[in-house]
């Protein structure tokens, strides 16, 4: 008799397992950019998260998406109508308030694939960057353009960073160099230069891009990803 119950349990066991691993894949694809006036805006790659939160589901927690580094983001989910928001803590932009919602909170009905850039209001951007190489020195020169003005946030810190391949931050670096807000005498010609050791294996060329550290705010915004060749 204890045999057949042990029986019995296992086999409605399997049968919940089953249904359970019966659900049906996501079938959608949700992708787009974090931009700036139609541009995308440059970040650490995974810094910044956007959260997708589908009312009714049971578990009642959100889709985390990492938005990478040139301010793309792809997220594989279920037609369904979600909210999309960006938690605002530490990065080195303000969300917008949408007219529909009245808040950062963006509605998203997703019934197949779709693309969906979001509009973000950054504190600053670099431009106008200008890479040259003697030997093996890799200097930049860019320019610093505030966007935020009236809710505007100091600048701490400006860097360069060298990398072998095409991922580039404070995590992803094989050389930098950096510069204090008070030593930068003029936003619109900064200049910074680093000198890059020797690879093995060897490569005759690496990839650089700047980054700017804003006071009280943990993310960074940075430049494209730039190959460089010496």
């Amino acid at each position: 008799m204890r045999s057949w119950i042990i029986l019995v349990c296992i086999f409605l066991g399997m049968l919940y397992s089953c249904k359970y691993d019966n659900y049906n894949e996501p079938e959608s694809f949700l992708t787009g950019n974090l931009i700036y006036e139609g541009e995308a805006i440059n970040l650490g790659n995974g810094d910044v998260i956007i959260e997708l939160w589908e009312d009714g589901w049971q578990t009642k927690n959100a889709i985390d998406v990492s938005v990478a580094q040139d301010g793309s983001y792809s997220a594989n989910v279920f037609n369904s109508t979600y909210k999309l928001v960006i938690p605002s803590s530490q990065n080195p932009f303000q969300t917008i308030v949408n007219e529909i919602t009245d808040s950062d909170t963006i509605i998203v009905e997703v019934n197949g694939d779709m693309h969906l850039d979001i509009e973000v209001l950054p504190y600053y951007l670099i431009q106008d960057v200008d890479f040259s190489v003697i030997a093996r020195d890799v200097s930049v020169n860019f320019s610093i353009n505030q966007i935020l003005i009236e809710d505007s946030k100091s600048i701490e810190k400006v860097y360069l960073y060298i990398n072998k391949g095409q991922f580039v931050d404070l995590q992803w670096n094989i050389a930098d160099a950096s510069m204090e807000a008070g030593s930068i005498e003029d936003l619109s010609s900064v200049t910074l230069t680093v000198t890059v050791p020797e690879l093995t294996p060897a490569q005759d060329f690496v990839f650089g891009r700047i980054g700017l550290k804003i006071n009280g705010v943990e993310k960074m915004i940075f430049s494209q990803v730039q190959r460089i060749s010496f």
